[in-house]
C-alpha cells in the first residue's frame, strides 16, 4: 500500500493529523469532530452530518473502503508510535487492617487520589 499523504484534504497547506473514521481521508484538527469521544476515531465533517442524517454533499473525494480506512488508522496509530494500553491490576484498599477500617490512615495511601476526610 501506498504511503497515504500527510496534508489535509481540505487545506492542503496544513499538516493532516486525524483520519476519518468513516471516509478514509486525512484532516486537520480545525476539519474533525469527535461524537464518539477521543478514544474512537474521529469524523469529517461532512461524515458526521451524513451519520446525523442530513444528506451527503458531493465532496468530490470517493469513501475508502472499511478494509482501506482500517490499514489506514493502523498506520496511523504505528506512525504516533501509541502503545497498547497496559492491562489494569485492580487495587484492593482494604488490607484487613483495623486502621483503615476505623479511619486512621493517611489519605495519601488509598488509591484514587481520596483526600476528603469524613467525621
Amino acid at each position: 500500500m501506498d504511503e497515504p499523504s500527510l496534508a489535509c484534504v481540505r487545506h492542503p497547506m496544513t499538516l493532516g493529523e486525524h483520519i476519518c473514521g468513516e471516509c478514509g481521508h486525512q484532516f486537520c484538527p480545525e476539519c474533525v469532530v469527535l461524537p464518539f469521544g477521543p478514544t474512537r476515531p474521529p469524523l469529517c465533517i461532512a461524515c458526521a452530518l451524513e451519520l446525523g442524517g442530513v444528506r451527503r454533499q458531493r465532496t468530490g473525494r470517493p469513501k475508502l473502503s472499511r478494509r482501506s480506512v482500517k490499514e489506514r488508522l493502523m498506520l496511523q496509530r504505528q506512525r504516533d508510535g501509541v502503545p497498547e494500553p497496559d492491562p489494569v491490576e485492580p487495587v484492593d484498599p482494604v488490607d484487613d487492617d483495623p486502621a483503615w477500617l476505623e479511619g486512621h490512615v493517611d489519605p495519601g495511601r488509598l488509591p484514587g487520589g481520596w483526600r476528603a476526610t469524613f467525621e
